[in-house]
C-alpha cells in the first residue's frame, strides 16, 4: 500500500480503471437482482428498501412467514419487483 512519502500528496483511493466499480464510483443497480437473507425485518428489510429504491429486483428470504408476507406486500405496494422465499 502506498504511503504519503511515496507520492507526496496521499489519496488512498484514486480513481483508476483497474479498480472494481465499487471503488471508483456509483454503480448502476437498475435491473440487477438482490437476494437478501433475513429480508423481512431489521437490516435486511432496510437493505431491501434501499436496493428497491435503486431499481433492483428483490428476493427476500426469511424464516418468519408472517413478517415475510408483510415485507413483500409493503415493497410491492411501493412498486418494487419482489418475491419472498421461506
Amino acid at each position: 500500500m502506498a504511503t504519503p512519502s511515496d507520492h507526496g500528496s496521499f489519496d488512498p483511493s484514486p480513481p483508476r480503471a483497474d479498480r472494481p466499480a465499487w471503488e471508483t464510483g456509483p454503480m448502476d443497480l437498475q435491473g440487477r437482482v438482490a437476494v437478501i437473507t433475513g429480508g423481512a425485518s431489521g437490516i435486511g428489510l432496510a437493505m431491501a428498501r434501499r436496493f428497491g429504491a435503486e431499481g433492483m429486483r428483490l428476493v427476500l428470504a426469511d424464516v418468519e412467514s408472517g413478517a415475510l408476507d408483510a415485507a413483500v406486500a409493503s415493497l410491492q405496494a411501493d412498486g418494487r419487483e419482489v418475491i419472498g422465499v421461506l
